[in-house]
C-alpha cells in the first residue's frame, strides 16, 4: 500500500511548474498618450467623415448618366412635348448626358485623390499634430513667443466639404503681435470650389489653449478675441 502511495506521489506533475519552463513570456508596454480638446477630435472627425462622402460622389452623376444615356437609346423622339419640339428634347438629353459626364470625371478625379485618405492612422496622426509637450516647456513648430502669450495656427482650411485647401502656413505668416485679422475671400490663395459658398475652418492655439472657429466666406476673422 505504501509502495502505491509513492509512485502516486511520484507521478504527480505540476503542472504550472512544467509550463513555467517551457512558455516564454513577452511583455511590450508602450504606449503613445495623446491629450487633446473634444473639439479638435470633433474637428478630425469631420473631416475624416468628408474624406468618405467623397470617395462615393461619383455614384450620383453615374447613376444620372446611365439613365439618359438608356432614355437616348431606347426613346424615339418623334412628338412635341411641353412645346418643345423632338430635336430640342433630343438636343437636352445630349447635352444633360455630356454634362454629367462632366461631372462625372471630376466626382471620380476627387474620389481619386483621397482614396488613401481617413485611414485609421492618419486620424491618429492628426490628433497628435502639434501637440504642446509641456513637460519640456516647448510646442513643435516655430511658434512666436511675445509676452508669455502664445497665438498659433494648428490647421487651417478653406474651401467646402468636397473641395478645400489647406492654408496654415499661409496664416501663420500674417500673424502679427500674436494676432491675426484677415478677410477670408478666395484672394487668399484662390477659389478651390467656384461656385459653392465656402468656408474657414481653423484650429488654432492661444496662450497654452486650443480653440477652433467656422468663418463662413467674405467674412472677417479676427483671433485673439
Amino acid at each position: 500500500m505504501r509502495n502505491i502511495n509513492t509512485e502516486t506521489q511520484n507521478s504527480f506533475v505540476n503542472i504550472g511548474r512544467e509550463l513555467s519552463k517551457k512558455v516564454t513570456v513577452y511583455t511590450n508596454l508602450d504606449h503613445d498618450i495623446v491629450v487633446t480638446t473634444s473639439d479638435k477630435i470633433k474637428l478630425v472627425l469631420i473631416d475624416t467623415k468628408d474624406v468618405f462622402i467623397s470617395r462615393r460622389i461619383w455614384v450620383t452623376p453615374m447613376s444620372i448618366l446611365l439613365t439618359l444615356i438608356v432614355a437616348l437609346i431606347t426613346t424615339e423622339f418623334k412628338q412635341n412635348i411641353f412645346g418643345i419640339s423632338a430635336d430640342n428634347w433630343e438636343g437636352i438629353f445630349i447635352l444633360s448626358s455630356l454634362i454629367c459626364s462632366i461631372w462625372l470625371i471630376n466626382s471620380i478625379y476627387i474620389a481619386n485623390k483621397n482614396k488613401n485618405k481617413g485611414g485609421i492612422d492618419e486620424v491618429v496622426e492628426r490628433l497628435k499634430l502639434n501637440i504642446i509637450d509641456n513637460s519640456s516647456n516647448s510646442i513643435s513648430a516655430n511658434i512666436p513667443l511675445i509676452n508669455n502669450e502664445i497665438l498659433y495656427i494648428k490647421r487651417a482650411t478653406y474651401g467646402t466639404d468636397i473641395n478645400s485647401i489647406d492654408l496654415t502656413e499661409i496664416l501663420n505668416s500674417r500673424i502679427v503681435n500674436n494676432s491675426l485679422t484677415i478677410f477670408v475671400s478666395n484672394d487668399l490663395a484662390g477659389d478651390p470650389d467656384f461656385g459653392n459658398l465656402k468656408k474657414m475652418i481653423i484650429e488654432y492655439v492661444y496662450n497654452g489653449n486650443d480653440y477652433h472657429l467656422i468663418v463662413e466666406e467674405n467674412q472677417e476673422l479676427s483671433i485673439p478675441k
